[in-house]
């Protein structure tokens, strides 16, 4: 193995004979050089996709992703309800892999959509019917995110009932 890449390397020649001292070293400092240029290209190389890879799981999704997904995990959801099934945060964990943060965007979309009443989905529509105003809820939502967000249940502990 290791006279296949010193031989690889150009260290020793083809052809008979001994290399002269002068030749040697001449050629394992080129070696070293190429070497050591890999090795840099290799370091940089590797920093630069630790950087991509770090700020690949820093972006947030836009609110455009997020309504696109939320009208996906809506529409799971009313077939769901269609199938009798009551559409709860847990059975849609369990059911449809549906977490608590999506499940929440959906359930606002379906609210800006007119397709819940913030407690379950309308029973007077169709599956055609709650498609179409998804999708135009989704539009709406890429136009002015800040009406979808309104849905969304604020963050924080329990909500104040009055005195001070």
């Amino acid at each position: 193995m290791t006279n296949l890449l010193t031989h690889l390397n150009g260290l020793v020649q083809p052809v008979d004979g001994l290399l002269a001292t002068h030749e040697w070293k001449e050629r394992a400092l080129q070696a070293e050089t190429k070497l050591l240029r890999v090795a840099s290209k290799t370091a940089a190389l590797q920093a630069e996709n630790e950087q991509l890879r770090r700020n690949w799981r820093r972006q947030r999704p836009t609110y455009d992703q997020i309504a696109h997904r939320a009208k996906h995990d809506c529409e799971l959801m009313f077939a769901l309800f269609l199938s009798g099934f009551e559409t709860t945060r847990d059975r849609c964990l369990d059911e449809l892999g549906i977490s608590k943060r999506r499940w929440n965007w959906a359930r606002a979309l379906a609210q800006l959509s007119g397709v819940h009443d913030g407690v379950e989905f309308r029973q007077d529509l169709s599956m055609a019917e709650v498609i179409r105003r998804l999708r135009e809820g989704v539009d709406v939502a890429e136009k002015q995110p800040v009406l979808l967000r309104g849905y969304m249940p604020r963050n924080g502990g329990p909500t104040r009932t009055g005195g001070r």
